[in-house]
C-alpha cells in the first residue's frame, strides 16, 4: 500500500493526539516497521527519533533490526537511533540529513561500527549539512550560512583568500530568496 501518511499515522498512535484515545507505541512502531520495509525512508528517520527518546521498548527494537549481522545489529537505544538515522539520511531524507550533520558536529564522530561503513567525507558535519540544504531545509541554510561566516571571518584574521564568505552569502541569499517567494505567494 502507500506509505506516505505512516510518519503521521505513527505520530498520532505515539502520542494519543487528534481523536487517538490513548497512546500506542507498540501500533505506531508496527505502522513504521511497514513503511520502513515498503522503503518508505520518512519511517526509518520517525523510528530513530522514537529510538532517541527511548520510546520503543527493547523487544520491538530487536525485531527492527533481524537480518542485520551480529556484529553490526544496533545493541542500545542510541546505536538504534544512529542506525536508522544513518540510514534514512543515505537515503535523502533531509530532516535525518540535519539531524546525522548535528550529531557529528556536537559529538565530533560516529561509533566505529557506523564510521567504518561511511566514505571519509560523508564523517564530516558540513557533507550532510550541505545534502539537507540542497533539498530546502531552512536549518541546515541556516546552520551552512553562519557557519561559513564563521570560517571566513578566521580565514580574513589570517589574510587567506576566502571561498568560505561566497558559500555564506549564497545560502544567506536562498534563504531570503524563499522568504521573498513565499511572502508573495
Amino acid at each position: 500500500g502507500d506509505f506516505s501518511c505512516a510518519v503521521d499515522l505513527a505520530r498520532l498512535l505515539r502520542t494519543g493526539g487528534n481523536g487517538v484515545t490513548k497512546a500506542d507505541v507498540p501500533a505506531a512502531v508496527q505502522v513504521l516497521r511497514r513503511g520502513m520495509r515498503a522503503g518508505n525512508a520518512a519511517c526509518e528517520y520517525e523510528l530513530s527519533r522514537m529510538c532517541k527518546s527511548q520510546q520503543i521498548p527493547t523487544g520491538a527494537l530487536l525485531t527492527l533490526t533481524e537480518g542485520i549481522a551480529a556484529e553490526m545489529r544496533p545493541r542500545s537505544d542510541t546505536e538504534h537511533y544512529l542506525h536508522f538515522m544513518i540510514s534514512s539520511a543515505s537515503k535523502g531524507v533531509a530532516d535525518a540529513q540535519f539531524a546525522l550533520g548535528r550529531h557529528i558536529r556536537s559529538h565530533r564522530t560516529l561509533p566505529p561500527m557506523f564510521a567504518s561503513a561511511m566514505q571519509e567525507q560523508q564523517l564530516t558535519f558540513n557533507y550532510w549539512y550541505e545534502a539537507a540544504a540542497s533539498q530546502g531545509h531552512v536549518k541546515a541554510q541556516l546552520e551552512l550560512a553562519g557557519l561559513y561566516e564563521h570560517f571566513a571571518n578566521q580565514e580574513q584574521l589570517l589574510r587567506c583568500p576566502s571561498m568560505e564568505l561566497q558559500k555564506s552569502l549564497l545560502w544567506y541569499k536562498r534563504l531570503t530568496e524563499m522568504e521573498l517567494d513565499e511572502s508573495h505567494g
